[in-house]
């Protein structure tokens, strides 16, 4: 603690505190989540948490989110439970806000289409 009886978090501490607020509390199924909502529940600015994931990740806010909503959908693609859902409704269920986002970003991450994921994962499992 300083002097001024504030007491300071370093850069790790809320880097820990981003991925467990994004993994716990799964914030990254909200569509609405914001960089500015999620700074303000780790206290700090949204330059300084923009900043901090840039330099550790090298990642932007929006990229960061998008990871973990990707992960996510991956597994309910492959989730039996859950082969009723189109791919659209999954994008959702995942916390996009738009099927186009949802194909962009699948499509940054995975380097495929979430219908051609979820057929090669599909194939791969019964050959």
């Amino acid at each position: 603690m300083s002097n001024t009886g504030v007491v300071r978090i370093s850069d790790s501490d809320i880097t820990i505190k981003f991925n467990q607020l994004l993994t716990d509390q799964k914030l990254f199924l909200d569509p609405k989540l914001s960089l500015e909502k999620l700074a303000s529940m780790l206290t700090i600015s949204p330059s300084y948490l923009s900043t901090m994931l840039n330099k550790d990740g090298s990642l932007s806010f929006n990229d960061a989110v998008n990871s973990y909503r990707i992960s996510y959908a991956k597994d309910i693609l492959l989730d039996s439970e859950f082969d009723q859902y189109t791919v659209i409704a999954i994008g959702l269920e995942s916390g996009f806000n738009s099927k186009s986002a949802f194909y962009a970003a699948f499509k940054k991450f995975t380097g495929m289409s979430p219908s051609e994921y979820r057929r090669n994962s599909l194939r791969k499992k019964a050959g």
